[in-house]
C-alpha cells in the first residue's frame, strides 16, 4: 500500500468516526495507531483534519463538557474526563468554558437539585449531609459550592 493509499485509508476510518461523535486529537492518535499506521501517516491525516476544521480539541471540550453538565457534573469531573481523553485544558480554561455555559448560581442550582433529589434529610441528618457532601465531591463541584448547596450541617444526634 502506498503512502496517499494509507493515508486515505487512515483517513476514511477516522471520518466514519468523526461522523458518530467528535473526537480529540489524542483519541484520533490513539485510534490510527491501534490501527496500525505509521506515525508520518498518523500526523499528515490529524494535520488535514485539523486544517479543514473537522476535527478541534476546542469544540470537543465544548461538546463533552456541555454532555457531562446536563448530567449533572462539576468542573474537576469535566476536567478529569478531558484529561483522560487526552485533550490539553488547564483548570483555568475550564473554569472559563465552564462558566460560558453555566453560571455560578446555574451551577449551584444543579447540586442543590442533585442534594433535593438524592438527598432529601440531608439538612436534618448528619450522615446524608456527609453522604450528600461525598456525592458532590465526586460529582466535581468545589467544596465552596458544596457548602453552599448544603448549607449548615445538621446538629450532631
Amino acid at each position: 500500500m502506498t503512502s496517499s493509499d494509507s493515508q486515505a485509508a487512515a483517513r476514511s476510518k477516522v471520518l466514519k468516526r468523526l461522523a458518530v461523535r467528535d473526537h480529540s486529537v489524542a483519541e484520533v492518535r490513539v485510534f490510527l495507531a491501534r490501527n496500525g499506521f505509521s506515525e508520518t501517516v498518523i500526523e499528515n491525516v490529524i494535520r488535514e483534519l485539523r486544517t479543514e476544521g473537522l476535527l478541534d480539541d476546542q469544540r470537543f471540550a465544548r461538546s463533552l463538557s456541555t454532555s457531562y453538565i446536563s448530567r449533572g457534573k462539576g468542573p474537576a469531573y469535566v476536567l478529569a474526563k478531558l484529561r483522560q481523553k487526552g485533550v490539553p485544558v488547564s483548570s483555568h480554561d475550564l473554569k472559563q468554558l465552564f462558566r460560558e455555559l453555566l453560571s455560578e448560581e446555574e451551577e449551584l442550582k444543579l447540586a442543590r437539585k442533585i442534594v433535593t433529589r438524592k438527598y432529601p434529610e440531608a439538612n436534618r441528618n448528619m450522615k446524608m449531609y456527609l453522604r450528600a457532601h461525598q456525592a458532590l465531591l465526586r460529582k466535581g463541584f468545589s467544596t465552596d459550592l458544596i457548602r453552599k448547596a448544603l448549607g449548615r450541617p445538621p446538629a450532631s444526634e
